[in-house]
């Protein structure tokens, strides 16, 4: 038994819990229920079940629901039998034991698993990957479970490692998704974890499809993990991904307003142009508001980039012909554009751009 406990089995568990039962020698949930099977249990008995759960399996359990606890305690119950965290338990993905009871949010039972054997090669138990390349730590930011990326950090699991796809474990908890129910706040706080011990040169890595840590979070659209993470290494603000796009293209295409204020300070990020020809005003005009666009258009280091065509051949304010709710500000971006050529040549016009 990896955990300190001789409890093997669902029937085991309701003796050690003083539960009654008269269980018969048949599989509780079969049709032959006796009255050991889970759905004759009252509330006083499924409370007490979910208590102990907390206690020793996964600490954020809230719900008696035993149709939520039984297949849960029959998870642990075969996790615990094994003779090492480092048994394989699913042979298609390579997981472990490890791998599996963090995916499925054991935070109590790894932290227990992990005390109970002296002299265990904490290390090398917290590195094995799967068959994707993946440690435990890249599990836990995956589903982004927040106290079992805790109990891995705290057990010094190496936040550094990268998969077979070139991701670290905080590069898979900066994917938007929500796995384990924890939703956005949960994922947030699992980056912040993970933030905290990743060496902030390797803030800029990309993978293998040209992801980056910093183009994922601005799907989040939050501003104070951004700025966390920039002040853990600038340099992550320039890097693009496979479409040429930054930071400031993606928070304009994901109409993120405040990320935008941001981003567009750096003159970098505001005059870059994306693979296809494509100026932040291109991605404004399609994808903006009217304030968003207005403010760019009067951006000074953007002035000399309006009659940029994108590999469509279209002027930035085009886009904005056929969007009536726009007609005034196309006029002005019109008018804008004669002006400035009454003005001067611009250095576009004059490449031939």
């Amino acid at each position: 038994m990896l955990a300190d406990d001789d409890i093997k089995n669902w029937y085991e568990l309701l003796r050690v819990l003083n539960i009654s039962t008269e269980a018969s020698s048949g599989v509780a949930g079969s049709s032959s229920d006796s009255q050991g099977s889970p759905n004759n249990l009252n509330e006083h008995d499924r409370i007490k079940i979910l208590d102990w759960c907390k206690k020793n399996v996964k600490s954020s359990l809230a719900d008696p629901d035993i149709n939520l606890l039984y297949p849960l305690l029959l998870k642990y119950f075969q996790l615990n039998e094994k003779p090492s965290l480092k048994a394989v338990v699913n042979e298609k993905m390579g997981n472990t034991v490890l791998h599996e009871a963090v995916s499925s949010g054991f935070d109590v039972f790894i932290s227990r698993a992990l005390h109970s054997s002296e002299g265990m090669d904490k290390e090398s138990v917290l590195s094995v990957k799967n068959k994707v390349g993946n440690t435990a730590l890249h599990c836990s930011g995956l589903v982004g479970h927040v106290l079992c990326t805790e109990v891995l950090l705290d057990e010094n699991a190496n936040p550094n490692l990268f998969n077979n796809s070139g991701k670290l474990p905080i590069h898979l908890a900066s994917i938007k998704q929500d796995i384990n129910g924890g939703g956005t706040a949960d994922r947030i706080l699992c980056i912040r974890l993970l933030l905290s011990r990743t060496s902030p040169e390797l803030l800029t890595s990309k993978d293998i499809s040209g992801g980056s840590l910093l183009i994922n979070l601005v799907e989040f659209n939050d501003l104070d993990i951004i700025k966390s993470v920039v002040e853990k290494n600038p340099e992550v603000l320039y890097l693009a991904d496979s479409l040429g796009e930054n930071a400031l293209h993606k928070a304009i295409i994901r109409n993120a307003n405040n990320l935008i204020d941001y981003f567009a300070q750096d003159n970098y990020l505001l005059t870059a142009i994306t693979e296809n020809n494509s100026t932040v005003l291109h991605l404004a005009c399609r994808y903006a508001d009217e304030g968003v666009i207005k403010k760019l258009m009067d951006a000074e280091p953007l002035q000399e980039l309006l009659w940029i065509r994108d590999e469509h051949g279209t002027m930035a304010f085009e886009y904005l012909e056929n969007k009536k709710h726009l007609s005034p500000l196309y006029l002005e971006f019109q008018d804008k554009l004669t002006m400035l050529s009454q003005q001067s040549t611009p250095n576009a016009l004059r490449s031939g751009v």
